[in-house]
């Protein structure tokens, strides 16, 4: 049996025991509450977090949503009710949803210190685009118009010029350069010496190679043009006599030889809208320079294969030449030739051709045939063509100055306009379609365009 020392001694061992458990409860009862509170704090910043961004993200989508909507609403105005983020020549480039814009688009239209200039000067009439190579480009903007604006139904019939049809639909404006193609990407530039000794395929290559929507002047342009200067009782003078215009000898450029107008020394031509106003197709200084003489120009859309005239039937740029179409429009010579030089008479329009100026298929340079444009006689089988007309292949009686020269064998690509040496020979409707597409000369280059 234990002592009282024993079991007050046991007693006291309990109460420390107790006293140890009631402190260890309590250890782990504050331990478990920071949990708790800790949990439920970071449970509580989850919540918030996620609730924070689920406004983000509300937010996010309404401004969004405003912005397209704010962006339609501006679309809406510049296009004059069509929303439309697809930027077009005399409009805003606009943002799409996503806030991104055709850099393309915008480099060839974006606003700058020297278009507003050039604009500002013409009451815009010119404009400048610039290339893909990041050339300002000089431009006149042509309005679209039709044979009714210029009364000119009876012999072109209706409807709106085709220079301003692509694929048979109706363009507003086109922009043919302003100057001759200088340099090494044919820059529509000033006082430029203009680029000369290419090829068709390198002229071409060179007006294409500048970016979307620009290619070689095209037989369709000039010619609606030409028409447009006839409808206005004008036709543009030129450098036609070394340096000079040959009918108004007063009238002179700066040639790119430095030597004197009449000069019958060196090459004549002259840098690119050195003359005066009266050799721009409006007779004003934001006209279109050097249409008439100073170098022949290479043109897209129309050629001639054996005799044939082969063309596209509106002012479509992207066009392969295999899909052109053959018209009921035939160059014959009132004599026949084979592999020798010389002339072979005036050609006259057929419905097919009797006589070749030299070896069928062969592209080489033997007989040809020109006279003036206006005087072209038409065959008694001939039927009159209405696009031949209007490209000014078949004559009119307009009176448009200029000649014609033909070789009706092989392929030949046209040239127009008439070069420094050609007199009263060269105007609007001088064409030389005697050229093999490989023919280059100090008296061929070309001229850029623009349709969008």
């Amino acid at each position: 049996m234990a002592t009282m020392d024993e079991l007050v001694k046991q007693v006291q061992d309990l109460e420390t025991a107790t006293t140890d458990l009631l402190e260890a409860t309590n250890v782990s009862k504050k331990t478990l509450d920071t949990a708790v509170n800790t949990s439920t704090e970071a449970a509580e910043q989850v919540l918030a977090d996620a609730a924070d961004v689920t406004i983000k993200h509300s937010a996010t989508v309404q401004a969004r949503d405003e912005a397209v909507a704010a962006r339609d609403a501006a679309t809406a105005i510049v296009y004059e009710g069509d929303a439309s983020v697809t930027p077009a020549p005399g409009k805003i480039p606009v943002a799409d949803g996503d806030g991104h814009i055709d850099k393309g688009y915008l480099d060839i239209f974006i606003r700058d210190s020297y278009r507003h200039a050039v604009e500002s000067a013409t009451g815009g009439k010119n404009t400048v685009l610039y290339d893909a190579h990041g050339n300002a480009n000089v431009m006149v903007v042509i309005p679209k118009f039709t044979y009714d604006d210029i009364g000119m139904t009876a012999e072109m019939g209706t409807g709106v010029a085709t220079a301003f049809m692509r694929s048979g639909t109706e363009i507003p404006e086109i922009f043919i350069a302003k100057y001759l193609g200088s340099g090494t990407h044919g820059v529509s530039v000033a006082n430029a010496d203009p680029r000369t000794s290419v090829n068709y395929d390198a002229a071409k290559g060179i007006c294409e190679g500048k970016g979307t929507g620009w290619h070689l002047m095209t037989v369709h342009e000039w010619a609606s043009i030409s028409l447009w200067c006839m409808a206005n009782g004008y036709q543009p003078r030129g450098n036609t006599q070394y340096g000079r215009a040959h009918d108004a000898i007063y009238e002179f450029g700066r040639r790119g030889d430095g030597r004197a107008p009449n000069d019958r020394n060196g090459a004549a031509r002259i840098n690119s809208g050195s003359g005066p106003a009266a050799w721009a197709h409006d007779n004003t200084d934001a006209g279109v320079y050097d249409l008439v003489g100073n170098i022949w120009e290479w043109q897209y859309g129309l050629k001639t294969q054996d005799g044939q005239v082969i063309c596209t039937s509106d002012n479509r740029t992207d066009q392969l030449e295999s899909q052109w179409v053959a018209q009921d429009c035939f160059f014959d010579s009132p004599q026949s030739g084979g592999a020798e030089s010389g002339y072979r008479g005036t050609q006259f329009l057929n419905s097919q051709v009797t006589n070749h100026a030299g070896p069928v298929g062969d592209n080489g340079y033997y007989g040809d045939n020109h006279q003036a444009w206006e005087s072209i006689a038409k065959d008694p089988s001939y039927i009159s063509n209405e696009l031949m007309k209007r490209l000014l292949i078949e004559p009119v009686g307009k009176g448009i100055q200029g000649r014609m020269y033909i070789r009706n064998y092989g392929e030949r690509l046209p040239l127009r306009g008439g070069g420094w040496y050609n007199g009263s020979n060269a105007g609007l409707a001088a064409l030389y379609v005697s050229n093999a597409r490989t023919h280059a000369g100090s008296d061929i280059g070309f001229r850029p365009a623009f349709v969008a």
